[in-house]
């Protein structure tokens, strides 16, 4: 736009000197014409003997400058005519290339906008000035405050279990609503596997991105089991054999077990245990080789 400001500006300068030629050359036969006419006045003096010649002389040079004057001004508008036509078309042929010029700016800044694919809230948007990104990078992210998912880091063991349509509860500001699994993602990161759920009916209002919320997932039908709590025991002893109480809680014998299904609080135990049998559930890294223990209370 500045260039075709300039543009602009030269043509109107084109203009301005063409009427000045113009002026000059109407100032100079007027002045051409006032000085014939005194010339005239004093020769019809002169003629009848009342001026002299010295006294004529003067309006006669003034008379030859201004006719050699308005020939020269009309000799420079000639030739400056046909510059001011050359220049006019060129400043035209200017004018519009710089217009094309600024239509293909236009169009090639229009592309390098970039615009959301859907209405919504941007976040992680940290761009700055002058920053340059690269074909297919990342440069934000919308979201879609009306339709969020929820994100759950399940432990490894459960991998195998996961599947898509899983019902699932969560506990959203005190109020609890289903969910269910929308997508498991197998891979495996620090022994966990992250699921996405979908809520099942309408979405609980108030949600913010980010936000924690309780949820329990079914990973299958209830079902009877013999059931220990999770503990130190697990991590301690592999799950592969716990110390289990006698009727008397005074010994506590070393017996093999075989774990199944678990969570955060509870591990199945497929086999080794009997209902209502209790277990240690702490302690047993200390104790790797030791077959039958001896309790008593604390005096």
């Amino acid at each position: 736009s500045a260039r075709i400001s300039d543009n602009a500006s030269r043509v109107m300068s084109l203009k301005s000197a063409e009427e000045n030629r113009e002026q000059a050359l109407a100032d100079a036969s007027h002045a051409l014409n006032k000085a014939q006419q005194e010339l005239e006045k004093r020769q019809v003096l002169l003629s009848r003997d009342l001026l002299s010649e010295a006294a004529v002389k003067p309006y006669a040079d003034e008379a030859a400058y201004q006719r050699q004057r308005v020939a020269a001004l009309k000799a420079g508008q000639a030739s400056d005519k046909a510059f001011y036509v050359s220049q006019r078309a060129q400043a035209a042929r200017t004018a519009e290339d710089l217009r094309r010029n600024l239509v293909e700016v236009g169009a090639g800044r229009s592309a390098l906008v970039v615009r959301a694919p859907m209405s919504g809230r941007l976040t992680a948007f940290d761009l700055k000035p002058g920053q340059a990104v690269t074909l297919g990078q990342s440069l934000g992210q919308v979201d879609v405050e009306d339709a969020y998912k929820l994100r759950a880091q399940v432990d490894e063991f459960y991998l195998q279990r996961l599947a898509v349509g899983q019902s699932a509860e969560a506990t959203v500001h005190g109020r609890t609503v289903q969910a269910r699994v929308a997508k498991v993602f197998p891979q495996v990161t620090a022994g966990r596997v992250t699921v996405e759920l979908a809520f099942a009916g309408a979405q609980p209002a108030g949600l913010k991105r980010g936000e924690a919320i309780d949820l329990r997932l079914s990973l299958g039908q209830p079902a009877s089991a013999v059931i220990a709590p999770s503990g130190a025991w697990l991590s301690e002893t592999g799950g592969t054999w716990v110390f289990v109480l006698s009727p008397d809680g005074k010994r506590a014998e070393r017996r093999a077990v075989t774990i199944g299904r678990r969570n955060p609080e509870q591990v199945e135990v497929v086999s080794g245990l009997l209902p209502g049998e209790r277990i240690v559930t702490a302690g047993a890294q200390d104790l790797q080789k030791a077959k039958t223990l001896r309790l008593r209370a604390r005096d």
